[in-house]
Protein backbone atom coordinates (compact mmCIF):
# COMPACT_ATOMS: atom_id res chain seq x y z
CA UNK A 1 0.00 0.00 0.00
CA UNK A 2 0.88 3.84 -0.71
CA UNK A 3 -0.05 6.97 1.33
CA UNK A 4 -0.36 10.49 0.06
CA UNK A 5 3.19 10.82 -0.37
CA UNK A 6 3.61 7.85 -2.84
CA UNK A 7 5.95 5.52 -0.16
CA UNK A 8 4.79 2.20 1.44
CA UNK A 9 3.27 1.49 4.57
CA UNK A 10 1.78 -1.57 6.16
CA UNK A 11 -1.05 -2.43 8.02
CA UNK A 12 0.62 -2.03 10.91
CA UNK A 13 1.49 1.52 10.30
CA UNK A 14 -2.24 2.12 8.79
CA UNK A 15 -3.85 0.79 12.34
CA UNK A 16 -0.92 3.39 14.47
CA UNK A 17 -1.87 6.06 12.09
CA UNK A 18 -5.76 5.53 12.76
CA UNK A 19 -5.16 4.81 16.52
CA UNK A 20 -3.28 8.37 16.56
CA UNK A 21 -6.25 9.66 14.76
CA UNK A 22 -8.93 8.54 16.68
CA UNK A 23 -7.33 9.83 19.79
CA UNK A 24 -6.68 13.32 18.61
CA UNK A 25 -10.19 13.23 17.52
CA UNK A 26 -10.93 12.07 21.18
CA UNK A 27 -8.63 14.54 22.79
CA UNK A 28 -10.32 17.61 20.40
CA UNK A 29 -13.56 16.65 21.82
CA UNK A 30 -12.24 16.42 25.60
CA UNK A 31 -11.54 19.57 25.30
CA UNK A 32 -14.60 21.00 23.85
CA UNK A 33 -16.77 19.81 26.58
CA UNK A 34 -14.54 20.73 29.04
CA UNK A 35 -14.94 24.42 27.63
CA UNK A 36 -18.58 24.22 27.24
CA UNK A 37 -18.57 22.83 30.90
CA UNK A 38 -16.75 25.81 31.83
CA UNK A 39 -18.75 28.60 30.05
CA UNK A 40 -21.68 26.79 31.33
CA UNK A 41 -20.74 27.50 34.96
CA UNK A 42 -19.47 30.68 34.43
CA UNK A 43 -22.79 31.84 32.94
CA UNK A 44 -24.19 30.51 36.42
CA UNK A 45 -22.11 32.29 37.97
CA UNK A 46 -22.96 35.92 36.21
CA UNK A 47 -26.82 34.89 36.83
CA UNK A 48 -26.75 33.83 40.43
CA UNK A 49 -24.48 37.11 40.92
CA UNK A 50 -27.09 39.13 38.77
CA UNK A 51 -29.82 37.22 40.75
CA UNK A 52 -28.36 38.54 44.51
CA UNK A 53 -27.22 42.06 42.97
CA UNK A 54 -31.09 42.48 42.03
CA UNK A 55 -32.73 41.63 45.35
CA UNK A 56 -29.91 43.58 47.13
CA UNK A 57 -31.14 46.39 45.62
CA UNK A 58 -34.55 45.52 46.06
CA UNK A 59 -33.79 45.29 49.81
CA UNK A 60 -31.75 48.84 49.66
CA UNK A 61 -34.49 50.57 47.49
CA UNK A 62 -37.07 49.03 50.02
CA UNK A 63 -35.51 49.74 53.50
CA UNK A 64 -34.32 53.05 51.68
CA UNK A 65 -38.45 54.11 50.89
CA UNK A 66 -38.55 52.67 54.94
CA UNK A 67 -36.52 55.24 56.40
CA UNK A 68 -37.67 58.02 54.21
CA UNK A 69 -41.25 57.55 55.21
CA UNK A 70 -39.91 57.31 58.76
CA UNK A 71 -38.10 60.48 58.62
CA UNK A 72 -41.16 62.31 56.53
CA UNK A 73 -43.73 61.14 59.57
CA UNK A 74 -41.53 62.53 62.40
CA UNK A 75 -40.90 65.56 60.37
CA UNK A 76 -45.08 65.83 60.25
CA UNK A 77 -45.48 65.30 63.61
CA UNK A 78 -42.53 68.12 64.56
CA UNK A 79 -44.36 70.73 62.59
CA UNK A 80 -47.75 69.70 63.55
Amino acid sequence: MRNSTGKHYTRKHEKRHRKKLYKKQYEKQARKQQHEKQQYMKQQYTNTRKEQNNTRKEQNSTRENKTTSIIYQTCNIKQK
